[in-house]
């Protein structure tokens, strides 16, 4: 099932968006051009989003997650060097990866194709069902096992950090400025 995250500038949605862009002089936050978003499930031609059409699902799949309206949620886009490659890769992890984060209160929606601002991308979609932002970031950076990480640097590795990647988070347990 196609997943959205609509982008609003205006500051409507239910999320606050945090806009990460690397590498500096080749992508910029305001490349994303929104202060805040919202998860939906299914397309809508009518609004300015990033559709995210599965291809590796998790055991959780991207519209679960999307469905759940997550407190929190982490979106990442990137180029990969090899798409089959990182694709071989992902199908690999799933499992264990999503076993992982699960017990951190986090679901993984799996490896996603993602029309971004740079065109044609890949990306994933991770919920946090926790209380607020540190608590998402100790979930997601502290206590890693050492297979995890090797996991993660292992990912890096497929993608092309010479061309734009993001990340975003976006939260909603926070109001509205």
């Amino acid at each position: 099932m196609t997943v959205r995250i609509d982008l609003l500038p205006d500051g409507s949605g239910p999320y606050r968006l945090a806009v990460t862009a690397r590498p500096e002089g080749l992508a910029s936050p305001s490349d994303i051009d929104a202060s805040s978003g919202d998860l939906a499930v299914g397309a809508d031609e009518g609004r300015r989003s990033l559709v995210f059409e599965p291809w590796v699902p998790s055991p959780t799949g991207v519209d679960a997650v999307a469905a759940a309206r997550p407190p929190i949620a982490l979106v990442l886009l990137y180029q990969a060097k090899d798409e089959e490659a990182m694709a071989a890769f992902d199908e690999r992890i799933t499992e264990e990866y999503s076993a992982f984060y699960a017990d951190r209160g986090v679901s993984y929606g799996g490896l996603c194709r993602v029309a971004g601002p740079h065109g044609s991308s890949l990306g994933e979609l991770l919920g946090f069902e926790v209380p607020d932002m540190a608590v998402a970031l100790r979930a997601a950076n502290d206590g890693l096992s050492d297979r995890i990480v090797a996991i993660e640097d292992e990912c890096r590795l497929y993608q092309d950090l010479d061309r734009p990647r993001y990340t975003i988070w976006m939260d909603s347990t926070v109001a509205q400025p």
